[in-house]
């Protein structure tokens, strides 16, 4: 999300942006190599009460075998790797509660994704 929010109805517009933008993304990955990669996640609360859990995605500054600085980052823009190296990065990886992170699909990433963002909109506009 890269736009200034000053109210609610600018917060649910950049939320549908993302959305429309994970789902097309969804969409693409479907029939492409892409959604073979697989990424580190860390989980936080739910933003949305008795909602699931929030799936954050995680890049990082790769040089080479040396992966450092983990930072939250879209599913669409983060750093992709092989199962095995996305386990092994996982497992050195913890949200700010100490939980380790975990290795998932792109493509699970971007359904669970999307529908977090579903359930955070509709939670706006009740």
């Amino acid at each position: 999300m890269t736009a200034t929010i000053n109210t609610i109805a600018d917060l649910t517009t950049a939320f549908r942006a993302d959305l429309v933008e994970h789902q097309k993304m969804l969409a693409s990955s479907l029939r492409s190599l892409v959604s073979h990669g697989w990424i580190v996640v860390i989980r936080s609360p739910s933003l949305t009460e008795g909602g699931r859990d929030s799936i954050c995605a995680t890049d990082f500054l790769v040089e080479g075998r040396k992966v450092t600085n983990p930072r939250m980052a879209s599913v669409l823009r983060c750093a992709r790797f092989t199962k095995e190296d996305a386990t092994v990065i996982a497992s050195g990886t913890h949200n700010g509660n100490g939980e380790q992170g975990e290795a998932m699909t792109v493509v699970d990433v971007l359904r669970h994704q999307i529908a977090t963002l579903e359930d955070i909109l509709a939670t706006l506009d009740a």
